[in-house]
């Protein structure tokens, strides 16, 4: 204490920031987030965004359920105008209790009707690169006004068993080829590759920073007899992680399966 007495108040006093600077740190930086599993393994903060992309059932959807503000959208230009509303709504509560959460299910889900209303060339209009571009930039000021966690599921463009007809050409081939070497080639593999493939435009590609994929694996009983529960797998590929986990879902929420 005397030591702590004898110092000169002056440097305790000295300022090592002006007031706008703190204002601005304390409202743009905020501490990591701590999700419920299976999202809880890499760290994340405000300003990530995060891609949770898998097959129908997978349990994209059931990973997004907590309170929030829910606008649902018909095409691309709702969506893109519903952004624009959050972003209205965050510079109201820059001072209040801020957005920490924004939430897309899912990201892909106009892709078709994006892509078959895409105008000849000769014809100017909104083209699915632009539609991709317009929401990238609302989400980029979005997130420059509030740095809040933004959670994107994607599911695949083909459902399992369904192929196009290049895709069945690719596959066909390399069955050819796996069966004259004799290492015979996995169905279920192949659909895991089709699912996983990317299909949205660079733009977005290089806007995800985390990428996580879900699988359904298979069945176990749960604790009542009569009822099985299908097992999910998670697998985080941006960043990779070599470790898989498991989990499973119950009206309850989400058990990890260890």
């Amino acid at each position: 204490m005397a030591g702590e007495a004898g110092r000169d108040p002056r440097a305790w006093l000295a300022v090592d920031e002006t007031a706008a600077a703190f204002l601005s740190r304390s409202l743009s930086s905020r501490p990591p987030i701590t999700l419920p599993p299976p999202l809880h393994r890499a760290p994340l903060r405000p300003g990530n965004v995060v891609e949770i992309a898998g097959p129908s059932n997978s349990g994209k959807s059931h990973l997004l359920l907590m309170r929030f503000l829910y606008a649902r959208c018909c095409n691309s230009p709702e969506f893109i105008a519903a952004v624009k509303t959050v972003k209205s709504q965050s510079r109201r509560e820059v001072s209040s209790a801020g957005i920490y959460f924004v939430m897309i299910d899912s990201i892909g889900a106009f892709y078709w009707i994006d892509r078959g209303s895409q105008p000849a060339r000769e014809n100017k209009g909104r083209t699915l690169q632009s539609i991709t571009e317009s929401v990238v930039h609302e989400l980029r000021k979005l997130l420059q006004l509030q740095p809040a966690l933004v959670l994107v599921t994607k599911a695949p463009i083909y459902g399992e068993g369904t192929t196009t007809a290049n895709d069945f050409n690719w596959v066909s081939s390399k069955y050819i080829l796996a069966d004259s070497t004799g290492l015979g080639y996995s169905r279920q593999e192949e659909e895991r590759t089709l699912s996983n493939r990317e299909y949205m435009p660079s733009i977005w590609q290089s806007f995800v920073k985390h990428r996580i994929n879900l699988q359904v694996e298979a069945e176990v009983p749960s604790v009542l007899e009569s009822e099985v529960l299908p097992v999910h797998t998670s697998e985080w590929v941006q960043p990779y992680l070599k470790t898989k986990g498991k989990f499973s879902i119950m009206d309850d929420g989400v058990s990890l399966i260890q």
